[in-house]
């Protein structure tokens, strides 16, 4: 295991109390940090909001093109292999509640891929047009949006 796996793990499971000291640091020294951020824009440098923003983009990126690897890098109907439209499917339902039951879109992905990597056979690669197909073929639009009912 990795120190950055490590680092990660302990991040995961220490996150409220983390979150915490950050908060007791931020409001016992406000006016240094609110003078460091604007230091920092003056001499045209990233805050460090902004590295941690595109560090978060870079690993989704990464943990989603690997999901993609893993399961053939090709729509599952129709063969469409152009990653910009390709999305990771549940076989069977259920990605928008699994997905809100998570913290971040990178936990997400990272437990999709652990998924994918055991070989089970609950996530497929579809285009976005099969995509869209397969969930008014199986009504799954119908349970995920509460905007728009149910036929009866």
């Amino acid at each position: 295991m990795t120190k950055d796996e490590i680092a990660c793990r302990y991040r995961e499971r220490h996150r409220d109390e983390l979150r915490t000291k950050a908060l007791v640091y931020y409001y016992a020294n406000k006016e240094r940090v609110i003078a460091r951020f604007k230091e920092a824009k003056e001499r045209g440098g990233l805050s460090w909001r902004e590295k941690e923003s595109a560090r978060n983009r870079f690993w989704k990126a990464r943990n989603r093109l690997a999901i993609l690897e893993l399961l053939g890098g090709s729509c599952a109907r129709c063969g469409f292999n152009d990653r910009r439209a390709l999305q990771i499917d549940h076989v069977n339902g259920g990605g928008y509640k699994a997905l809100r039951e998570v913290a971040s879109l990178n936990t997400y992905y990272r437990q999709i891929r652990e998924a994918v990597a055991q070989e089970t056979s609950e996530y497929q690669v579809l285009c976005a047009n099969c995509n869209q197909i397969k969930r008014h073929e199986k009504d799954e639009f119908y349970r995920t949006h509460k905007l728009i009912p149910a036929p009866d």
